[in-house]
């Protein structure tokens, strides 16, 4: 019998590759290995293993928060430390990113994808050979992989906007790979397609029973998926199609209800237990439930295990549960432990390269102030923060960090660096609440700007703005179930549709700001945001297509993104005038090996890095 192979990347360099791409190495692509179920099972491992790199890691973390108002770097590091890694960090927070830059490396998500790819082209001869391999089990394996492939494009798409994209398995370095970017709108419809076709055979999220329900991408996370790309695709389009914007908005909000309606039919009722629209953990389980690390029973006498939680769509898997051995294994987690609590990786006195922002750290009822915690009854504050509203300038992030609940009370000392095991969360259910809700904010919008305009109005509408207040009662109802989940029972310090309804968009905006914070989503947020309050957006054309005729940025984004890292907002928004902007440049590297590749217009590829 054939052993499981240990499979090694082996990155080429300098050869001619499209980006770098990462190859399998030789005994993979090899004829002789395709033979057995467990090959092909060894190969989506592989693939979804490349998730799991530091380098990546940090750059989730990097690209999804340290360029938002979330994060900002460690005074201690920031001061004292001169490495090229922390120079790297420093040239991001003051907006002059080269393209040499550390973190402008999208190796992994390229490796991942030629993991899929390879799945893909050899997976069904498999099926020939070995009797135990059906064809439901080619399809349930296509439709990881493909679905994996689709969130890969997504990330580079919101990072990188206009991206090369390959559907051929490279196997060798013989191949030719040089290849041209494709504008994101493009690449968005492919990853659409891709995943409408692989739903049907993509397996139930309660199929195996431990931690690949989670790891793996099932129905669930690709409808999750798909609710992620129509809602980022309307926003982009709301200004210049509002007909696009709505019907994507539409498929954004049908898509959150499948998950809604999937979590609440495969929730156990427990004796006693009331029947409810969303299964959430209380205040007093929620920490336990969906980041610590510690088993145990909940307090509705659920057994827990830290990570994958009912709760839980699809997340990196570094801590996993098997239901057939009862064993949990854990495994040190080096990104977040780096990014969120000692850079050094041991108990010595050095912290994270990353705090949080004083809007995190610091308590305010202000309704006009950026401060996201509004409520003291809140336990998120104290769960997701360290010492928060202890009056320091920093705040250091608990989630992820700590095994298990402060029990509502500020909390100053995390675990050892050996138990920061955490998995990373992807996409969870009060994610999907919230992109729900921000869908039926904006529909509602759009529902005005037909009224206004005198469009005709919908069925039962006739114009007259019952459906908008509609949308917005729907969009309340959604925040207010994820906020007061987060409140002690018997609190009365909930949020009332009356004081909101005026400016709903900010509030959900805020909500995922106090839910989702610190797990890589904000930047993404207030791109949408930005993206919704601009027109002559081109998404159809890359950069290099656009003759320089650049959308400007929405000043009220960036104000929001810069007010609690930067003395003067002015200044730093002004680093940050055109879309272009927003992206990250080509690594210098990748730029090298594949010359087809055009440059983020902001820079130029020299020998010096410097900025246009």
């Amino acid at each position: 019998m054939k052993k499981i192979l240990s499979i090694i990347a082996v990155c080429l360099g300098m050869v001619s590759c499209v980006d770098t791409v990462i190859l399998p190495d030789d005994k993979i692509v090899d004829e002789d290995y395709w033979q057995t179920k467990s090959d092909v099972s060894g190969v989506v491992a592989a693939a979804y293993s490349q998730l799991k790199s530091e380098d990546l890691q940090r750059n989730l973390i990097v690209w999804g928060d340290f360029r938002s108002d979330e994060l900002q770097l460690s005074n201690s590091v920031s001061l004292t430390n001169t490495t090229a890694y922390v120079q790297d960090l420093n040239q991001v927070y003051s907006l002059n990113i080269l393209p040499s830059n550390a973190f402008t490396n999208w190796n992994n998500l390229y490796s991942a994808i030629n993991y899929c790819n390879l799945v893909i082209a050899k997976a069904e001869g498999v099926v020939s050979i070995d009797p135990n391999y059906t064809l439901g089990d080619y399809k349930a394996d296509i439709a990881k992989v493909k679905a994996l492939r689709a969130l890969c494009y997504f990330y580079l798409v919101r990072v990188f906007r206009d991206v090369p994209v390959s559907t051929e398995a490279y196997m060798n370095d013989g191949q030719e790979r040089e290849i041209e970017q494709k504008a994101p709108a493009e690449v968005l419809e492919m990853c659409i397609s891709d995943l409408k076709e692989v739903e049907p055979d993509a397996l139930l999220s309660n199929t195996y029973g431990d931690w690949r329900d989670k790891g793996y991408m099932t129905k669930d996370a690709i409808h999750a998926l798909l609710a992620d790309i129509y809602l980022w695709r309307a926003s982009v389009n709301q200004m210049d199609n509002p007909a696009q914007a709505k019907a994507d908005y539409e498929e954004c909000v049908a898509y959150c209800d499948k998950i809604i309606a999937a979590k609440k039919n495969a929730h156990v009722m427990l004796r006693g237990e009331q029947e409810k629209d969303y299964y959430l953990a209380n205040s007093d389980d929620y920490y336990d439930d969906v980041f610590g690390s510690s088993t145990g029973v909940n307090s509705n006498g659920r057994t827990i295990f830290g990570m994958n939680s009912e709760e839980s769509i699809f997340e990196i898997q570094y801590r996993y549960y098997s239901s057939v051995s009862n064993i949990l294994t854990m495994q040190v987690n080096p990104g977040v432990l780096k990014m969120y609590y000692k850079f050094n990786a041991n108990n010595n006195g050095a912290t994270s390269y990353f705090m949080t922002t004083s809007n995190y750290g610091v308590y305010s009822s202000s309704t006009s102030g950026t401060n996201l915690f509004k409520n003291t009854d809140d336990v998120r504050q104290n769960e997701f923060i360290f010492a928060a509203n202890s009056g320091q300038e920093q705040y250091a992030v608990r989630k992820f960090i700590a095994t298990s609940s402060c029990n509502k009370k500020a909390e100053t000392s995390g675990p050892d660096v050996n138990n920061v095991r955490p998995n990373w969360i992807l996409y969870r259910l009060t994610d999907i609440m919230l992109m729900k809700a921000e869908a039926l904010v904006q529909l509602n919008e759009l529902a005005n700007q037909d009224a206004g305009d005198g469009a005709e109005g919908d069925e039962g509408n006739e114009g007259d703005g019952s459906e908008s207040v509609d949308y917005l009662q729907q969009a309340f109802n959604l925040v207010y179930a994820v906020n007061v989940r987060s409140l002690p029972d018997g609190s009365t310090n909930v949020l009332k549709f009356n004081v909101y309804k005026d400016r709903m968009e900010s509030l959900v905006l805020q909500e995922r700001a106090r839910e989702l914070c610190f797990e890589g989503k904000r930047w993404f947020d207030l791109m949408r945001y930005n993206y919704r309050h601009v027109s002559g957006v081109q998404y159809d054309k890359t950069f290099d297509q656009q003759g320089g005729n650049y959308v400007a940025n929405y000043s009220e984004m960036l104000t929001l993104a810069m007010t609690a890292k930067y003395s003067s907002v002015a200044a730093m928004a002004s680093k940050m005038p055109t879309e272009p902007y927003l992206y990250w440049p080509i690594n210098t590297g990748q730029m090298d090996v594949n010359t087809k590749l055009k440059q983020n217009p902001v820079w130029k590829a020299s020998a010096s890095s410097s900025r246009n």
